[in-house]
């Protein structure tokens, strides 16, 4: 998207991550495995593996803009997420799965993410340098890269998953529906009235 303001040296781009599937709502994906850091507040070196996932509406591209924090820097913040949420789907080797959101309510419950680009690789308008802040300041540059490490932080308040709900296969319901109205009819049909 290119500088921010010219001479400022702080560029902005728009922003994935992961693998995107282009549907009625895209949904980018990053996948692997974690390791609880020593200094955790829940679970010092436990292990497990995780899914993040990077949901927006429509097929024309990231609503997500990001800008360099300072001129020149390669680290990035959210300028805008406009309707974007980003999931992180968290299963413990031992105990039970979870989740957390960004952008939560109220937003001090929000997860915190950060990735670290490597093997980059640059296309579109050429760039002096292919990193974050060098391709943010050319409006057309496009940087694919690798993201490692992948660092997550999750606040206290954590959401457990949704309950799955199994939705029966149309055989099943039409059985289940055809009991349900036989046994209607049944209850419904005339009794004989008997004499003694």
């Amino acid at each position: 998207m290119g500088a921010t303001a010219p001479g400022s040296g702080i560029g902005t781009g728009l922003y994935t991550i992961g693998k995107c599937v282009l549907a009625t709502n895209t949904v980018c994906s990053l996948s692997g495995s974690y390791l609880e850091r020593a200094d955790s507040t829940h679970t010092p070196g436990a292990t497990g593996t995780f899914l993040f996932q990077m949901t927006f509406g429509g097929v024309l591209g990231t609503p997500v803009i990001a800008r360099s924090q300072t001129p020149g820097n390669d680290a990035l913040q959210f300028l805008s997420i406009g309707d974007a949420l980003f999931t992180l789907f968290v299963t413990p080797a031992i105990g039970d799965p979870f989740t957390s959101v960004y952008p939560a309510t109220p937003f001090a419950n929000s997860l915190a993410f950060s990735g670290f680009a490597s093997n980059a690789h640059c296309t579109g308008t050429a760039v002096s340098q292919c990193t974050p802040g060098a391709v943010g300041l050319v409006n057309g540059a496009i940087m694919t890269a690798n993201v490692a490490p992948f660092v997550f932080s999750i606040p206290d308040v954590v959401v457990p998953p949704p309950p799955v709900t199994s939705v029966p296969e149309p055989t099943t319901a039409a059985l289940l529906l055809a009991g349900l109205l036989g046994a209607g009819l049944a209850r419904r049909r005339p009794r004989a009235v008997g004499q003694a």
